[in-house]
């Protein structure tokens, strides 16, 4: 324990001074901005208010700040106003928690407004730097703001260096306290760190990427066969293809429990099926985990639409999951017309009306439905070969049978010759490749031989065709024009 209060002393102590060698500019309020204390969002405070908004679009226009206060306010009392968006929250639900940012900065007129002050920048550090009495939730939101590259000047001196050795104090405050603090609570302060060592000013694209990287990629976690350590691996998909995946370091307890409070305030009218988590986003739940696979986060469900595990269908009625490529958005539909189920990024998974989500609307989106035997089930394929064959102890005749079906390379083919009571024929079966079998029948009768499309172990598609072998007599006079070569 003194081995910790002294540490903590000694960062404390050293990010002082260097705060001490470049002070923070003192603030001089305009007075054209006459308004000192920040916008109040008064109704949001009622949990009533928010179940008469059904859509995310309401929501917005709800929390919308007028014009004319925007203008009045002081820069530092416009600042407090953005962190205090009701919606800002919304970071969690997103896997680029930079949509929120861009979504919250081009509709509400408070961040409209904070975008062309000219001090904007400055007093953002000097608020940041004071260490304000945020929550949790609004530090993490604020980090995002002065990560998003929309203040160019913050990457500029003086106020880079000052910035960073903000940064750096709150990361290494948060490192001492991982039961509190998770990667997913420290990373926005380590962004800021990690941009302000570059030469150029971040964009919002480089600034998602870089956050994204510092959960996925620097969070070691255990193989099930312990000792090694990874971040990606790969899942797969029914028919076998490969699924990038990512292990991810989980939430606090505290962390989780102020998400689900978070949502279960701004979507009373959705349902919390599970817990918030870190683990797993909505393309993992929906594709994967709701059909056996391990808990991890999935960056795309392209696989699964590619190698046809999952087929499109044309109503709700018929189909698994709803997906939209444009809003990042798989969910699993459920008997309920327009409701379906669906993970929020680091939020818990919701059962939610279609439109009552923090994705918006979604229009453009479409339905898949799993079947072990895919859409590959709706291909023909065709079986051809000799009907009539010859059996003869003195010879053998090879008959020569072909399959054309459009195989996939994680799937193979598999021949079967079955006599009338669906026993094993007596007959050798030589393959030349996947497409071809070469067949010798050892005794006559009836045959079926059949020919099997296989994937995972499942018959995708079985064609047939029915034989009939006979002996052939050497010293008929009028020989079948299709009399088989001798081998």
């Amino acid at each position: 324990m003194k081995r910790f209060f002294l540490f903590f002393s000694l960062v404390c102590i050293a990010i002082g001074c260097t705060v001490d060698e470049q002070p923070v500019t003192p603030v001089q309020e305009d007075e054209i901005h006459p308004l000192d204390k920040a916008y109040v969002y008064e109704a949001f405070e009622s949990k009533d208010f928010w179940k008469t908004l059904s859509s995310f679009e309401e929501k917005l226009d709800a929390c919308q700040v007028p014009v004319s206060t925007a203008a009045s306010l002081t820069t530092t009392a416009l600042i407090q106003t953005c962190l205090n968006h009701p919606l800002s929250g919304l970071y969690l639900a997103y896997e680029d928690e930079f949509d929120i940012v861009q979504i919250l900065s081009s509709h509400n007129n408070a961040f409209k407004e904070l975008l062309i002050r000219d001090d904007a920048a400055e007093k953002m550090v000097a608020l940041y730097a004071s260490n304000p009495s945020l929550s949790l939730s609004q530090m993490h939101f604020f980090e995002l703001l002065l990560g998003s590259g929309l203040f160019p000047a913050l990457f500029e001196e003086p106020l880079s260096s000052q910035l960073k050795v903000a940064a750096a104090c709150q990361l290494a405050y948060r490192r001492l306290m991982p039961d509190r603090y998770s990667i997913h609570s420290r990373k926005t302060a380590e962004l800021l760190v990690c941009e302000l060592q570059k030469p150029e000013a971040p964009t919002i694209a480089s600034a998602g990427n870089q956050l994204k990287s510092l959960a996925h990629v620097t969070i070691p976690m255990k193989t099930k066969a312990g000792g090694d350590y990874l971040s990606t691996s790969y899942e797969h998909t029914p028919f076998g293809s490969s699924v990038l995946c990512y292990y991810c370091e989980e939430l606090t307890s505290s962390e989780i429990a102020a998400n689900d409070a978070f949502y279960q305030t701004t979507y009373p009218n959705a349902t919390l099926i599970e817990h918030s988590s870190a683990e797993y986003n909505c393309h993992s739940y929906a594709w994967n985990m709701e059909f056996g696979g391990e808990t991890c986060w999935i960056p795309s469900p392209s696989p699964y639409i590619y190698d046809q595990s999952f087929a499109e269908v044309n109503s709700s009625s018929l189909a698994d999951i709803i997906y939209s490529p444009s809003s990042g958005f798989s969910g699993v539909l459920t008997s309920t017309t327009g409701v379906v189920v669906s993970k929020w990024a680091y939020g818990p998974v919701m059962q939610h009306a279609l439109n009552d989500s923090p994705f918006g609307t979604i229009t453009d989106y479409t339905y898949y439905k799993y079947d072990p035997y895919g859409a590959y089930s709706f291909w023909p394929g065709y079986l051809t070969g000799d009907e009539l064959v010859y059996v003869d102890s003195n010879a053998t005749y090879s008959y020569t049978y072909s399959y054309s079906y459009p195989v996939a390379p994680w799937g193979s083919i598999v021949w079967d010759v079955f006599d009338i009571h669906d026993a094993p024929a007596n007959c050798t079966i030589t393959y030349s490749d996947s497409y071809h079998a070469f067949i010798v029948f050892h005794e006559a009768g009836e045959f079926i031989v059949q020919c099997s499309y296989v994937v995972n172990n499942f018959s995708i598609v079985q064609e047939s065709l029915n034989v009939y072998a006979e002996p052939f007599d050497i010293g008929n006079s009028d020989p079948d024009p299709d009399e088989p070569e001798m081998e």
